[in-house]
């Protein structure tokens, strides 16, 4: 077998891994629930059951209210296979967690193959598989419609950049059933930030065919979004000020949870006054701190920049520029800016094997020294005990430190390792990050 190949079968079998432990609790026979799942997917799921069983499509529903559309309610996801086919095979409450489960191993997959496309060697790319993995998506799974959606965004990049190389009819469809898969699956926020990467992405040569996929993914769900502008115009939500529509909006601390473990705890009664729509926004220490080091590639800047702009209007009503814009349609349509995190994550889960590469290129271009090495521990050992002092000078919660500290810790080990003289040659010091090479 060659090394190409045993990497691959590695990278996919720490992915497969990877999905079996976070859903550990499924194995044993246990479902997943929550506040939202056990008051409104579950029970809606049931619905969908029923009226599918009998070959009836779910227009329409009697047990709410007295009576009220029900495919026009976009989060009931009425018309999508991927919710409704493992209800038919294992029931309501089963059916929620198999489509968990689904988007789940769907998004670690997607964003493994979109590393893979754009130039990342296996075990690379398996970094940014751990978009479908990371603690903030597990958590948000009782918002099935999000995951759900964001479960297709890293397909679509990966279609997106096939297009961008063989324009043309055969690599279009496979970028508008992406999209047309993520806008029935009924969070369309997504797309307000997925279908411009794309056209980015895409590039002048294959802009005409983006423009094309994303029409029919459009067309083809108007039989549900017509009929969802209808309700929403008459609903008290879609009338609300704007001040109502940037609830939930993120604080800095909860920002910089992404890459600082603990340090979004919220604090006061039932999350005083920081959002809860999702209680994790953690990506992970390693994969944001490549991340940063991707930004040495040209390449890197389209997907940084999307992140960057994700990541401010993520502070919503907490940055007066931020609140500014989402106050213009389309994005004055959507409440809750804190899901606009969901895009810097994945741009941060890409970003990652681009900068392993930049630090495999370090390590052979800067040889280790003694004096270095030092110097660098030196370094690591201030940081670490500087953190207390500098999260002191600001409004972080406590929580923040020790999240801080974990992170330096971490990365700063990591690199500090990776250049130690004590572990012999340049070749044996580059195993150390063998597993990330490009």
């Amino acid at each position: 077998m060659s090394r190409r190949r045993r990497e691959l079968w590695l990278a996919l079998g720490g992915l497969a891994f990877g999905l079996l432990f976070v859903h550990r609790a499924v194995l044993s026979g246990q479902l997943h629930a929550g506040r939202d799942l056990f008051q409104i997917f579950i029970p809606e799921t049931q619905y969908l059951l029923e009226r599918w069983s009998a070959l009836e499509v779910p227009w329409w529903t009697t047990r709410v209210r007295l009576g009220q559309p029900f495919a026009a309610t976009l989060y009931a996801q009425a018309l999508y296979p991927p919710r409704v086919i493992p209800a038919l095979l294992l029931g309501a409450a089963g059916g929620v967690t198999g489509s968990i489960v689904f988007h789940g191993a769907l998004a670690a997959a997607g964003a493994f193959w979109a590393a893979r496309v754009m130039g990342a060697r296996p075990l690379a790319a398996s970094l940014a598989g751990l978009f479908g993995l990371a603690p903030w998506f597990v958590r948000l799974s009782c918002a099935l419609h999000v995951v759900s959606a964001l479960a297709w965004a890293p397909v679509a990049v990966a279609a997106a950049v096939r297009l961008s190389r063989e324009p043309g009819p055969r690599r279009a469809a496979w970028l508008a059933a992406a999209f047309g898969a993520l806008l029935f699956a009924g969070c369309p926020e997504v797309a307000l930030w997925l279908f411009p990467l794309c056209a980015v992405i895409a590039g002048r040569r294959a802009l005409g065919w983006w423009a094309l996929s994303a029409a029919l993914a459009v067309l083809l769900a108007l039989v549900l979004y017509l009929p969802a502008a209808e309700l929403w115009l008459q609903s008290e939500r879609g009338a609300g000020p704007v001040a109502d529509q940037l609830q939930w909006s993120a604080s800095v601390p909860q920002l910089l949870s992404l890459g600082a473990l603990n340090a979004d705890f919220p604090v006061g009664p039932y999350f005083g006054a920081d959002q809860w729509f999702t209680t994790s926004l953690f990506v992970g220490a390693v994969p944001c701190a490549l991340a940063l080091l991707s930004l040495r590639r040209r390449r890197a800047w389209a997907l940084a920049a999307l992140g960057a702009v994700g990541g401010l209007l993520v502070l919503g009503a907490r940055f007066a520029p931020a609140a500014a814009v989402l106050s213009v349609p389309p994005l004055a349509w959507f409440r809750y800016p804190v899901k606009y995190a969901f895009a810097l994550a994945l741009c941060v889960a890409l970003l990652a094997p681009l900068g392993a590469r930049e630090l495999v290129v370090l390590m052979r271009r800067r040889p280790a020294s003694l004096r270095g090495w030092a110097a660098g521990l030196v370094a690591v050992l201030v940081a670490l005990a500087a953190i207390p002092a500098l999260v002191g000078l600001g409004p972080w919660r406590a929580g923040l430190s020790a999240g801080a500290f974990w992170a330096v810790g971490v990365a700063g080990v990591g690199g500090w390792l990776a250049w130690s003289p004590l572990l012999g040659s340049a070749r044996a010091r580059l195993r150390l990050v063998a597993a990330l090479e490009v």
